[in-house]
């Protein structure tokens, strides 16, 4: 059991579902969820739970997360406040 290798996957899950938690955009939250399910399999494949990781990859990541960003994308969600924040700086 790599130690090293198992909290290093933890810390990227937790990074990334703070920065899932913390992005503006709903696609780049998604985005962020998707690589959670990612660093979480991994810390599950670490540990030696190979059933549990393979079925976060396939159900969380293929079914759930694809799902996600197909509804934000069908709902054609800009920002969180309802505005492109970056689309005003091109007149100045």
């Amino acid at each position: 059991l790599n130690m090293d290798l198992l909290f290093l996957a933890a810390s990227f899950a937790f990074i990334f579902s703070i920065f899932s938690m913390a992005s503006f955009s709903a696609h780049v939250a998604v985005y962020f969820i998707i690589l959670t399910f990612l660093a979480t399999g991994f810390v599950y494949y670490i540990i030696g739970s190979y059933y549990v990781s393979m079925m976060l990859f396939i159900v969380y990541v293929g079914a759930v997360a694809m799902l996600f960003i197909f509804c934000v994308m069908l709902l054609n969600l800009k920002s969180f406040f309802g505005y492109d924040r970056f689309k005003y700086y091109a007149y100045s």
